[in-house]
């Protein structure tokens, strides 16, 4: 597998740089949280002025260094650079790009750094395509950032910024279980702990770390499970809504950290979630082996990894929601 550097005009982007904004998706995973305040340490270090906005955050990832300057709305003053991580469009940045979308594109066409691992988007960065890094073959932004910085910054890596990378490393191939690549993933995360990330932190906080209303939000899931087959394709899937998440008092990233529990039954065909939330039916699919689920989300205008993706649906306001997904399944190929 290819390993990526960055080039010598983003380093020089970099090193001019002195005030730094840094973004992620929104609904923020821990490959978002990982990058994001690993990559503001390590700039910091090199005594850079960095904030990271996030559309929303969720307390699941509290114990991470930084976590509590995170600001959620884009303060829109003057900054020598933006940094784009872990999304493949604007408008995946939500609220903070849609408040004010020409800025982006305009003002900072020249001073915009995007970093990603996932496939291009269909509505591309209108951006220096020069300071565009998009490698689908690494299996998280966390190992991207990491093979990027650590040649010729590997002096400003610490403690810190090591324990954010490896989190966002662990989280996005599901504890090493699926990724692009198991080698490369396991090489850095040897290497970040070799730099001294906190392994323990994130065993005590992150993996053993579930809220009781989790495991209770899992097994109402697990209880209303169903296998639909079309055309050959075997899916495993179960649903909830925006109600449900109030019912459990939970957030949506504490819901996913829930379903996660789904993922270990052993299914020989694609294992899914749906959510129904703001007229929307938010399909999440996972496979094992050659199953490619990435494919069957491009297909239908979504995006992911080979055994990791995702689409939406628009629907509408709907009594019965339910009754929509099998309509859609049946799209499926």
């Amino acid at each position: 597998m290819d390993t990526v550097v960055l080039t010598n005009q983003q380093q020089t982007l970099i090193k001019n740089a002195q005030r730094i904004a840094i973004f992620a998706h929104q609904n923020p995973d821990g490959d978002a949280y990982g990058s994001t305040l690993g990559l503001q340490k390590i700039l910091k270090n090199m005594g850079k002025h960095v904030e990271v906005f996030l559309p929303d955050v969720s307390d699941v990832y509290n114990f991470l260094p930084g976590y509590e300057a995170i600001k959620t709305t884009f303060d829109y003053t003057d900054y020598d650079l933006l940094i784009i991580l872990d999304c493949s469009t604007f408008d995946r940045l939500g609220k903070n790009y849609f408040d004010n979308p020409e800025y982006f594109s305009r003002k900072y066409y020249d001073k915009t750094l995007v970093i990603d691992h996932h496939i291009a988007g269909s509505t591309p960065f209108v951006l220096n395509t020069e300071h565009i890094v998009q490698c689908h073959w690494y299996a998280s932004t966390c190992e991207l950032i990491y093979d990027l910085f650590s040649p010729k910054f590997s002096q400003y890596f610490d403690t810190e910024s090591a324990t954010c990378l490896l989190l966002g490393v662990y989280t996005d191939t599901g504890g090493f279980k699926y990724g692009a690549s198991a080698e490369n993933s396991f090489r850095i995360a040897g290497n970040l702990v070799a730099l001294g990330a906190d392994r323990n932190l994130i065993v005590n906080e992150y993996m053993q770390g579930r809220k009781l209303a989790e495991v209770k939000f899992a097994a109402w899931l697990i209880d209303k499970m169903k296998v639909y087959t079309h055309d050959g394709l075997k899916i495993m899937y179960t649903h909830y809504c925006a109600e449900d998440l109030e019912r459990f008092a939970i957030d949506m990233e504490r819901a996913t950290l829930g379903l996660n529990i789904l993922q270990t039954v052993k299914f020989d065909g694609i294992t899914m979630t749906v959510r129904y939330i703001d007229g929307k039916l938010k399909f999440s699919m996972r496979s094992r082996g050659d199953l490619n689920v990435g494919a069957i989300a491009d297909r239908m205008g979504g995006g992911g990894h080979k055994n990791a993706a995702g689409f939406s649906v628009k629907i509408g306001k709907v009594k019965k929601y339910e009754e929509k997904i099998e309509e859609v399944l049946e799209k499926l190929k």
